[in-house]
């Protein structure tokens, strides 16, 4: 299945006249009913957090606990209000999560929000439940100044439905063999990264984005970050130099 990204379109006017108007980031609470069940959408707590790592994993059999888990709490941008969930009596049934990120449009670095993690309880499946908590997740950035937000799917009515629109990602196929092939052959020297690589590389990550729309902004930190929770095993990330110089870097992950 082709992996899509979504872009959003929110009006700029209106998260400039949200963000003038809320100060410190209000966590805000709404109720609902379905059928004769009593639904609450609101920010999430630490004591939450056990059940929300049950309904993942029960939603993403494909990944591990350890993920949602390294996810969430090797995060260093993760925020509680940022994880919204749905609670019927009492048990978080569905979850989403906002993922506070900085992104280039033309750029120019703006504030953004990443959705992922979108899961319900498969015995509250098609009642409206993680519509309810985008359109709460949507509100919650608004609040936060995000201008922009963008998802990676493989349901894209789901999200086009609030606003999302299509943008495919380009992808490249490679065997083993025509990479080790290639590499062979080039005229560039290619090694395992390391940790005092990560300043130069950071460089070239920002060198090549530059201009672009779309292009998660770095930092080292988003590195350790990331290298934790996407669990990257030692040598996993290859650089490319010509001279000693760097000029391209690959980080892998094998599943």
């Amino acid at each position: 299945m082709t992996r899509q990204v979504e872009l959003p379109c929110v009006d700029p006017a209106i998260i400039c006249t949200a963000a003038e108007q809320v100060k410190g980031h209000t966590a805000r609470a709404w109720r609902a009913t379905i059928g004769a069940m009593s639904l609450v959408i609101r920010p999430a707590r630490t004591a939450d957090l056990p059940a929300v790592y049950d309904l993942l994993e029960a939603a993403f059999p494909e990944a591990s606990r350890a993920l949602f888990v390294k996810q969430t709490e090797a995060d260093s941008t993760f925020r509680l209000r940022h994880g919204r969930v749905a609670v019927i009596d009492g048990r978080v049934c569905g979850y989403v999560r906002i993922f506070a990120r900085r992104t280039l449009v033309r750029g120019v670095p703006v504030q953004a929000g990443g959705i992922g993690s979108v899961a319900t309880r498969p015995d509250v499946r098609g009642e409206g439940i993680a519509t309810m908590l985008l359109r709460d997740a949507i509100e919650q950035m608004r609040r936060e100044g995000m201008a922009v937000s963008f998802l990676f799917t493989g349901i894209a009515p789901l999200y086009e439905r609030q606003g999302y629109r299509l943008v495919r990602e380009p992808q490249v196929t490679a065997s083993a063999a025509e990479a080790a092939a290639a590499a062979s052959a080039s005229l560039y020297d290619v090694r395992a990264a390391n940790d005092t690589d990560v300043p130069r590389l950071l460089a070239l990550y920002r060198a090549a984005t530059a201009r672009t729309t779309g292009a998660t902004v770095r930092t080292r930190r988003g590195w350790r970050d990331a290298a934790q929770w996407l669990g990257e095993e030692p040598g996993s990330a290859f650089v490319a130099e010509r001279h000693g110089r760097p000029v391209a870097y690959i980080r892998t992950r094998c599943r």
